[in-house]
Parts: C-alpha cells; structure tokens; sequence
C-alpha cells in the first residue's frame, strides 16, 4: 500500500469507529445490536458488460462456459438485497476504472454515472483511479 491508501483506510476506520460512539452523560442506555449486510466489490476496471468465462475442473476437463460480470447483473443483486434487506452499505474497494473502453472514452465519467446509479455508499480510492493524475 502506499501511503495515501493507508492514510485513507487509518481515516475510514477512525470514522466507523468514531461514528458508533454516542456521547451522553446518561451511562444507563442500553442500545440493541444493529446487523449490517455489507455488499463489495473491488478492481472492476470498467467493466460494464457481461462476458464468457471458461472453467475446467478436473479430472474430467470438461470446459464449462459462464456468463459473468455485468453491472446490470450486480445492480439487480444490489436492489433486491435492499428490498428484504435492512441496513446494506455497498461499498467498493478500488480500482473502479481503468481497463476497458468505456474508460479510454469516458475516463471514468461513466463510471461514476454507472455506480451513483447503483446508490454505491462509500469507495476507497486504488492505484488505477489516478493513473490520469491527481485531477483524474
């Protein structure tokens, strides 16, 4: 890690563990536990659409054929998670853009137009979200 990122992560830790401390004089308040589902993702280099992955278990070295990836994909998961689902944080953990053409054309715009969409809560920055420079 360099040190940006461990800056960042030591700063996001001080505020979740800042953020579950409550300040009151009354010591007597119980507080019931809160469960949180948390969905993640990380190094999805814009990629967008579906593609075809190639598997081989062995031993018999049959080649199985699976769709995956696909932002429309995790955005179903996402909204139907949220749906029966109370208190979901959806996080990712960098290296959001860079690898494919919708970032050579759109340096990250669509990126971040795809995951607002998506209602991304927080995201920690990787190495490839300044491969253009600080300013993007």
């Amino acid at each position: 890690m360099v040190w940006y990122e461990k800056e960042l992560l030591l700063h996001t830790a001080c505020t979740l563990i800042l953020s579950g401390l409550t300040f009151t004089q009354d010591t007597a308040i119980e507080h019931e536990p809160v469960s949180i589902t948390l969905l993640h993702l990380n190094d999805t280099h814009s990629n967008f659409l579906s593609s075809l992955l190639s598997v081989t278990f062995p031993p018999d070295s049959v080649v199985y054929r699976m769709p995956v990836g696909s932002v429309a994909r995790i955005a179903t998961a996402i909204d139907s998670i949220r749906g029966v689902t109370e208190n979901v944080l959806f996080l990712h953990a960098g290296d959001k853009v860079q690898g494919s053409l919708f970032y050579t054309l759109f340096g990250g715009e669509a990126d971040a137009a795809v995951y607002n969409a998506m209602d991304l809560d927080a995201m920690c920055l990787g190495n490839h979200e300044y491969d253009r420079g600080k300013r993007g």
